[in-house]
């Protein structure tokens, strides 16, 4: 299209990827609340950078990471985009990751294999529920993360506020690297700590926008000193020459400053903190130098863990390393428009070529890749190869889920997978036609293998495809995109809460294992409350009754029973089911067939849920949310009344902006009680109030406790 420079071609012209070491690699994910500000970033970033000739605009829809049509139409993120370019010789890889909070399957994923992270934050709105929401994510995965502050041109913005948000709300050591340099004119420039200059930007507004250097201003160089110093304090114990400087209290120079910034920020002892405003292009070039100097390559990561696929009870490690054996992790699917499929991977070690035969331990089978592709947004280009440390897509991959773990089988390796979150919402799926009841199940399926936090199942009894997923939001994009991709006629029911299940008490349930020719095999289970520790399916029997194989079958299928609500009704939460022994399996799958031994054991899990779940005292679950609610001062009363009659109740008040121009109502509300609180917000506050919530947590209906 001629609109922007390759990837391919940036690498090229610096000599080919090779050319670049892995230590000056960055992979990255741009992570924050939704309209903080992410995707605008990332567009600055494309274009500062030379890989896009011009800027995409939310509002207009000419976003180049946003290119679905469900999200231009909405102005957000939906999923995840990558792309990769060049920074100061250095090479990042970049996502885009989505910011509202059903679409949080997309962040988690993203997290589980950068090894960086930019945090987001609105400077008048400060730390958001969803921002929460990803730093723990990013805490999870033990991610390291900067902070920047954008829209610092509008009004209210407050970069000290944020700061102390970032430590008050996340138990964070914010370390600002920057000072806002606040006129009459407004935001216009900053105060770079590290090496005490003065940073404006002439051309405001404008793609043509420049940095020029100045000395600090007198009215802050007071400040700035006394930052500067805490600065130097925070850091001084990563190096021993600056140690020793800050106690005889000499000057620590920019140079060895950064060097133990890095070191912290690396540790995670603390977070850099910067600010701009990216819709007038400042402050990111100054951010990108920071992702090169603070943020860590793959090198600087620990090696990472996994199991060994044979010996479950053995770790194994893999380092970042060209020369060590292949393995890679499957994060995100994509479904192309003819027909085929990219799926992404995080090269963990190794070499990855096309042509390259892997195998994926969790089903035994052989993949081969046909292509390796750097991706930017909804493009792809050739590449051929990958090494350690690289983030790609690769096509030809038959059999190979999101998760799943590809490796050189003479060294396998099952790295940890991803954590699937519980949808909470559900509606039925109504096709108009005939043809199109047909076509849909095939279309769902390719939905689900795309984003496993969306799930369906065809209700028998009913009569009914039942879709569920993490807000009526993100069902509303789905049957959306059934409707455009797929030209199918279809029609959504009234959203309703995906309930759950637990038990009150332990119980237990033997089955028979049918289907093997003359076997009188027999497995017992053991069920009980796990409260707080969702599903958890244990293997408890002895190795030399039944092989971990069969065992991980039979319990594949309990989970399955449980997650699509076998003899309770809903799926379950909170649950430990553990295999305690087996009579008659030792020597399995003798002549019958792994195959087939599986497919009777799997069928032996299902049936022990069904047989155990019913005596052990179900209770049925709802979800609890926590909303915030930001409202001006004269509608908080009422706004803190609506909660109550939903059966919700206030657990905290705050102020949003630098002068408390608004009310923040945090409060906690059975999800039930919610739907439809959208138009009654609007009515109650004449539009003026915006709410988000997020799953806070599931527990017994009616139950709602003070906390």
């Amino acid at each position: 299209m001629g609109r922007h420079a390759t990837a391919v071609e940036q690498l090229m012209q610096a000599g080919g990827a090779e050319s670049i070491p892995v230590e000056r690699c960055r992979n990255i994910g741009i992570v924050a609340h939704v309209d903080a500000g992410k995707t605008t970033l990332t567009e600055r970033i494309l274009f500062c950078t030379g890989r896009e000739s011009f800027c995409g605009n939310v509002r207009e829809g000419s976003t180049v990471m946003d290119w679905m049509e469900q999200e231009r139409d909405r102005g957000i993120t939906i999923t995840s985009a990558a792309t990769t370019f060049l920074w100061n010789a250095h090479r990042i890889n970049l996502v885009d990751t989505p910011g509202h909070v059903d679409f949080t399957m997309e962040v988690e994923r993203s997290l589980r294999v950068l090894d960086g992270a930019v945090v987001v934050l609105d400077g008048v709105a400060g730390v958001e529920p969803q921002t929460e929401t990803v730093w723990r994510q990013a805490d999870k995965h033990r991610v390291p993360r900067l902070c920047f502050v954008n829209k610092m041109d509008r009004e209210h913005a407050d970069f000290d506020r944020s700061v102390r948000a970032l430590e008050d709300r996340l138990g964070a050591r914010a370390l600002p690297v920057q000072l806002p340099i606040v006129g009459p004119a407004g935001f216009g420039g900053v105060v770079d700590l590290v090496g005490m200059r003065a940073v404006r930007w002439v051309g405001h507004g404008t793609s043509s926008a420049a940095s020029v250097s100045d000395r600090v201003p007198d009215e802050l160089r007071g400040r700035a000193a006394e930052l500067r110093a805490a600065l130097v304090e925070a850091t001084a114990d990563r190096d021993a020459g600056a140690l020793e400087a800050f106690v005889e209290g000499r000057e620590v120079g920019p140079e060895l400053l950064r060097s133990c910034l890095r070191d912290g920020a690396l540790s995670g002892a603390f977070v850099p903190v910067l600010c701009g405003s990216a819709q007038r292009h400042e402050g990111v070039q100054l951010l990108l130098d920071a992702v090169v100097d603070f943020l860590p390559s793959p090198l600087d990561r620990p090696p990472v863990t996994g199991r060994n696929p044979k010996r479950p009870e053995e770790t194994v490690l893999r380092r970042a390393g060209p020369d060590e054996p292949t393995a890679c992790l499957a994060f995100k699917t994509a479904l192309l428009p003819g027909g085929g499929v990219l799926t992404f991977l995080r090269v963990y070690s190794g070499r990855l070529r096309a042509g390259t035969v892997l195998g994926n331990p969790r089903n035994r089978k052989k993949e081969q890749v046909e292509n390796v592709f750097l991706v930017h947004a909804d493009m792809h280009e050739e590449i051929g190869q990958a090494r350690a440390g690289d983030v790609v897509a690769v096509a030809g991959l038959q059999h190979t889920a999101n998760g799943d773990t590809l490796c050189d089988m003479r060294s396998p390796i099952v790295l940890g997978g991803l954590d699937l979150p519980e949808p909470v919402i559900t509606a039925a799926c109504e096709p108009e036609t005939q043809a199109d009841a047909e076509r849909m199940p095939r279309c769902l399926e390719h939905l689900a293998r795309e984003d496993p936090s969306f799930q369906w199942r065809f209700d028998e009894e009913a009569n009914q495809t039942i879709i569920r997923g993490m807000g009526v939001l993100h069902l509303e994009v789905m049957v959306s995109r059934l409707r455009a991709e797929f030209a199918l006629r279809v029609a959504m029911s009234p959203p309703r809460v995906a309930y759950r299940v637990t038990l009150s008490k332990p119980g237990a349930a033997a089955v028979p294992v049918g289907g093997l020719a003359s076997r009188a095999a027999r497995l017992r289970f053991s069920l009980a409350p796990c409260p707080g520790g969702g599903v958890q399916l244990l293997n408890a029997a002895p190795r030399e009754a039944l092989t971990p194989e069969l065992g991980d079958a039979a319990l594949a299928g309990a989970r399955a029973a449980m997650r699509a609500g076998a003899a309770l009704g809903f799926p379950a939460s909170d649950v430990l089911v553990r295999l305690e022994g087996a009579e008659g399996c030792a020597g399995l799958p003798d002549g019958d067939g792994m195959a087939r031994a599986e497919a009777a054991f799997e069928a032996a899990g299902h049936a022990a849920w069904c047989a155990g779940a019913a005596a052990c005292g179900p209770v049925r679950l709802e979800p609890i949310m926590a909303l915030e609610v930001v409202v001006p001062e004269g509608h908080v009363g009422r706004v803190s009344a609506d909660i109550a009659s939903r059966q919700g109740q206030v657990r905290d008040f705050d102020f949003q902006g630098s002068s408390g121009p608004l009310h923040v109502v945090h409060a906690e509300v059975p999800l039930e009680k919610m739907l439809g609180y959208v138009s009654e917000l609007r009515h109650i506050t004449q539009g003026r109030a915006t709410f988000t919530m997020e799953l806070a947590r599931y527990q017994p209906i009616n139950q709602l406790t003070q906390g």
